[in-house]
């Protein structure tokens, strides 16, 4: 389920390094900011407030870019999920709803594979003693990955709930022929049990599948919690244990609803669906098509902006530590 979505962003990189970073006689002078007086401790005071400023512009403008692409990206998803939750396969169509269905279940899991990679970075950046971003950046972002994966989840269960499931059809269909030349009743295989059957063979490897890969989620959050347990035994710091107290009892609230998440999976029946034509499919495919060519332009779109958004906001921080010391020294004038 991984996809990967590299840009290069090289020339951009370079042109705001130029414009924003601070100056290396900037950085010397923090680290030598005993030696400065009083007017050079202002200049440079000033200087880094500018630079701050220019980056907080920056970070404006690409949160409110983000914003905009990640609003985009959920509408059309949203209206791709709720299109194929009301429709199913009908003799004509054959199995191209359930396929289409299906392909978007595989889609939507590639989602989370790339939503899951950048939390681990991020989760993995505030373990480090001086991470690049501030924590509260880290775990600000890390709330909005584990939002949109458990918001995929949630589609791909719609959709699957969505698929064909056994119906008690009869396999023959008798009639009766009364007529000077029959003989009685006659009997021709009924083609409704064997579509049924065709697409309930369909939704049975679909749904074990998502049962199995929830399963191993479960195990795998059971893991991190044993791990939690284990480092709450050690003397830590208040600080390390409160966040671990409130990693532990989010991971038991993530198990509870993965169970609920299997068991709905199991027992859920298909509702009402519109059955599709071999024509009404393909408009529906065609829609389905674009909006996918969108979605994943905004979603190249969307991360290429986070990189950047990251680079600024790792920025950021340097000069403001900078100039939180430089601010110190000048007190101490």
């Amino acid at each position: 389920m991984k996809d990967t979505h590299s840009y290069s962003l090289l020339g951009i990189t370079l042109v705001l390094l130029a414009l924003f970073a601070p100056a290396p006689a900037q950085t010397g002078a923090a680290e030598k900011a005993e030696t400065l007086d009083t007017e050079t401790l202002k200049r440079g005071i000033a200087n880094l407030q500018a630079h701050a400023d220019s980056r907080e512009t920056r970070i404006t403008e690409l949160t409110n870019d983000i914003m905009t692409l990640d609003g985009r990206i959920e509408t059309r998803v949203d209206k791709i999920v709720e299109t194929l939750k009301g429709i199913t396969d009908s003799d004509q169509s054959g199995t191209n709803v359930a396929r289409t269905k299906a392909d978007i279940i595989e889609g939507l899991k590639r989602s989370i594979e790339y939503y899951d990679t950048k939390r681990r970075g991020l989760k993995s950046e505030t373990m480090k003693r001086a991470p690049k971003m501030t924590r509260d950046d880290l775990f600000s972002d890390i709330g909005v990955f584990d939002e949109r994966i458990e918001k995929r989840i949630g589609q791909i269960l719609e959709l699957a709930n969505s698929l064909h499931t056994h119906e008690d059809i009869d396999k023959w269909k008798y009639t009766y022929d009364d007529s000077w030349i029959g003989d009685g009743y006659s009997r021709t295989r009924n083609p409704e049990y064997y579509h049924n059957r065709k697409q309930t063979q369909g939704t049975e490897q679909t749904k074990g599948q998502l049962v199995e890969e929830l399963n191993g989620s479960i195990d795998r959050i059971d893991s991190r919690n044993r791990d939690i347990r284990e480092t709450l035994k050690k003397e830590i710091t208040p600080q390390y244990r409160e966040m671990l107290d409130t990693e532990l009892e989010k991971n038991e609230g993530t198990i509870a609803a993965r169970r609920s998440q299997i068991a709905d999976l199991t027992l859920s029946k298909q509702g009402y669906a519109e059955p599709m034509g071999r024509t009404q499919m393909s408009r529906v495919e065609d829609l389905i098509e674009d909006m996918t060519k969108d979605l994943r332009r905004d979603f190249n779109a969307l991360f290429e902006n986070y990189a950047e958004l990251n680079q600024e906001r790792a920025g950021l921080k340097t000069i403001r530590e900078q100039l939180t010391k430089y601010q110190g020294m000048l007190k101490e004038k």
